[in-house]
């Protein structure tokens, strides 16, 4: 991927990212804490319904206790009535007995009244347990939904802060120039991608003036600086194209370490060698060549190597001196 911004923009569009992140933190925080409380208010609800059960209950067996008293009370006001009729009992004994049946009359309805209203707030809280599921389910979708549209704010964002590169096929990435961080230059390639059982080649870069004799065919002697000849040999190649139009000086110092010497040089032709071998002998091992390794080549001209062709232009102002 590589950054579409930079300097102060692409610090901005980052600012971006890292808030909508904390905000998807925060909700995610939310959403497991709404859980939790809705769990608690379930259970919450139901220990209130059973406990309201339970007062019911007892409200029915008071109900049934004092139905009890009041036969009672009023068989014992009946006989006194008949005694006060045949003045065994004053008007006032009598006058007590019908005021204690009254009083469990009256708290017979006090009863249930209680139970009526015991019976009305469980079935409030019956019908609250069965629609809290829904407004849980409510409750937990927004807060999903405002999860899953910062997920979407992400997406957008990273999108105009990177570009995602895809390989045209399987390989190595090699000859990585950059680091996370940091600033790339547009001229530049950032790496190379070796397809996977890609046969290496070397591209040598000639300058104008010495790219006259070379023809496909040559031999080509090659020293590669991670193998250095004096202990791995020089190792054979054979040119096989050569550009028709020359490279500027420039695109060329794009590809590599290239001297200022060398820059004054160019144009450069690109000329291209069929390796002998994919890997190199030594300490009784076999190492594969790698893509980007930087070499030296001799191309072989009547078995003389370039260098000596550059000289023969001295040599015939010579013979004419």
């Amino acid at each position: 991927s590589s950054d579409t911004q930079n300097g102060e923009a692409g610090g901005a569009q980052r600012a971006i990212s890292l808030s909508i992140k904390r905000r998807q933190e925060s909700l995610t925080q939310e959403i497991d804490e709404t859980l939790a409380l809705h769990q608690q208010e379930l259970e919450g609800k139901k220990r209130q319904v059973e406990a309201l059960e339970t007062e019911q209950q007892k409200i029915l067996a008071q109900i049934d206790l004092a139905r009890q008293r009041l036969a009672l009370t009023k068989g014992i006001a009946e006989r006194y009535a008949n005694l006060q009729r045949q003045d065994y009992v004053s008007r006032d004994q009598l006058q007590e007995k019908e005021d204690a049946v009254l009083d469990m009359r009256l708290r017979g309805e006090e009863l249930n009244r209680s139970l009526l209203t015991v019976r009305a707030e469980s079935t409030r809280l019956r019908a609250e347990l069965v629609e809290l599921p829904f407004n849980q389910s409510k409750q937990l979708a927004d807060l999903q939904r405002r999860l899953a549209e910062s997920q979407d704010q992400l997406v957008e964002s990273e999108t105009k802060r990177e570009i995602l590169i895809t390989a045209p096929t399987d390989g190595e990435a090699t000859a990585l120039s950059v680091a996370n961080g940091s600033r790339v230059d547009s001229a530049r390639p950032l790496l190379s991608i070796v397809p996977a059982d890609a046969t290496l080649h070397a591209e040598l870069y000639l300058p104008s003036r010495s790219v006259g004799f070379v023809r496909v065919g040559d031999t080509v002697m090659l020293s590669y600086q991670a193998y250095p000849y004096q202990r791995f040999g020089l190792q054979p190649g054979t040119v096989s194209s050569i550009s028709r139009t020359a490279l500027p000086a420039d695109e060329v110092m794009t590809l590599g370490n290239v001297s200022e010497q060398m820059r004054e040089q160019g144009p450069f032709y690109r000329v291209t060698v069929a390796l002998a071998s994919q890997t190199i002998e030594g300490q009784g091992k076999r190492e594969r060549l790698r893509s980007g390794m930087q070499l030296d080549a001799d191309i072989m001209q009547e078995k003389l190597p370039l260098y000596e062709w550059l000289l023969e232009p001295l040599r015939g102002i010579g013979k004419r001196l």
